[in-house]
C-alpha cells in the first residue's frame, strides 16, 4: 500500500505567518502530521518574508504537542556556490550550506544549531540540509554533535540504512498519485500560493487516508540497507529530474526568445 509524508520546508522567525498559520489548519482539518524543518539562526535573505517574530520557539513545542516532526534545517540557511570536484549526495542544486566544507566548519555550524534547539528545549531526532545539499562530512559532523538518527532526503521508494542513518526519502514537490512505497512531499508554505493552498485541500479530501504520521515509519518500519534497487531508481529519478528540468528550462527560454521577437517586430512595424 502506498504511503505518503508531508515534509514542510523553512520554518525561521522571519516566515510568512499568515501562510503558515494557512497550512497549519489545512493539516489539523485532516489530521496530518508533517516534518517540519526549522531554520534556527535565518541568515537568508529570501526568506525574510516578514518582521523577525520573537515567540517561534513558542509555535514550535505547539507543532510539537500536536506530534508534528521538528527537523534540524541547518544552522542559518545562507548558501554558497559548490566548487566544481565537491561531491554531494543529491547534485539537485549547485549552492549548499555545507557542501565541500571541512569537518571543524561543519561541526561548527551545527553545533550553533543544536545548542539553540536545546536552549529552547527542543530536541530533533531528523537532518535536512538547506536546497539538500549534504556531503559524507555533513553526516560525520552531525554525528559527532547530536543523537540524530534520521535523514530526510534522498532518493528511493522506501526508506532505508545507509552511512549509519536511517534516511526517508524526499522524492515530490506536489502530491502525485504513486502506486506503491513511501513518498515525502516536500512544501514550502512561504512561497506557495493560493492555488497551492487549494490543490493541497483538494488532495487531502480524497486521500488524506494515505498520508501517515512521520514517526508511525520512524518507529514500526523494519529499514534495511541501502541496496542495487535503491542505487538504480535514485540514478533513474536523478536523470528523469534533470530532463524535466531541462525541457522547463528551455520552453522558458524560448518563450521569452519569441517575447523578444515579438518585440522587436512591432518596433519595426
Amino acid at each position: 500500500m502506498v504511503k505518503y509524508i508531508i515534509r514542510l520546508d523553512d520554518a525561521c522567525d522571519t516566515q510568512d505567518m499568515q501562510k503558515w498559520n494557512e497550512i497549519e489548519k489545512i493539516l489539523d482539518e485532516f489530521s496530518i502530521k508533517p516534518i517540519v524543518g526549522v531554520i534556527p539562526k535565518n541568515q537568508d535573505e529570501q526568506l525574510k518574508y516578514s518582521k523577525k517574530n520573537e515567540n517561534l520557539w513558542d509555535l514550535i513545542k505547539k507543532w510539537q504537542s500536536k506530534e508534528w516532526v521538528i527537523a534540524l534545517h541547518g544552522y542559518n540557511h545562507k548558501c554558497f556556490k559548490i566548487k566544481r570536484g565537491n561531491r554531494q549526495f543529491l547534485p539537485l542544486n549547485d549552492v549548499s550550506e555545507f557542501v565541500g566544507l571541512k569537518n571543524k566548519e561543519q561541526k561548527k555550524k551545527l553545533q550553533k544549531s543544536i545548542d539553540i534547539f536545546r536552549k529552547n528545549g527542543v530536541y530533533p531526532n531528523v537532518f535536512m540540509a538547506p536546497c539538500h545539499s549534504f556531503d559524507v562530512e555533513t553526516l560525520n559532523s552531525l554525528r559527532s554533535v547530536s543523537n540524530i538518527n534520521f535523514i530526510s532526503d534522498g532518493f528511493s521508494f522506501r526508506p532505508y540504512l545507509r552511512y549509519g542513518y536511517k534516511w526517508i526519502p524526499q522524492q515530490l514537490w506536489k502530491f502525485k498519485l504513486m502506486p506503491f512505497g513511501i513518498w515525502t512531499v516536500c512544501l514550502h508554505p512561504s512561497s506557495m500560493s493560493n492555488d497551492n493552498f487549494k490543490s493541497l485541500y483538494k488532495t487531502l479530501k480524497v486521500h488524506s487516508k494515505k498520508f501517515v504520521n512521520p514517526n508511525q515509519i520512524f518507529n514500526n518500519y523494519k529499514f534495511s540497507k541501502y541496496n542495487l534497487f535503491d542505487f538504480i531508481f535514485s540514478c533513474t529519478y536523478r536523470v528523469l529530474l534533470f530532463f524535466k528540468k531541462s525541457v522547463k528550462n528551455n520552453l522558458l527560454l524560448l518563450i521569452k526568445n519569441i517575447i523578444v521577437q515579438c518585440k522587436k517586430i512591432k518596433i519595426l512595424n
